[in-house]
């Protein structure tokens, strides 16, 4: 009986796997705004996201959030 063999396009990617924990980080630091909280401050989503402060920052740095104060 002959092996199966594995499909290497199958497999998530270490860069692909890294990707998408990105986009769950951005997603959060997204989700904690609503119409009625339009603007927070890093820390404030640091701890409504429970990511770290720097996480934050990096993630606020590299995209435009203008409703992101101080």
């Amino acid at each position: 009986m002959k092996k199966p063999t594995k499909d290497p396009a199958a497999e998530p990617t270490k860069e692909a796997s890294s990707t998408m924990a990105v986009q769950d980080k951005v997603l959060a630091v997204l989700d904690t705004f609503s119409i009625e909280r339009p603007s927070m401050s890093r820390s404030d989503l640091a701890r409504a996201t429970g990511l770290p402060m720097s996480t934050v920052h990096r993630i606020v740095a590299r995209r435009s959030f203008s409703c992101v104060t101080g």
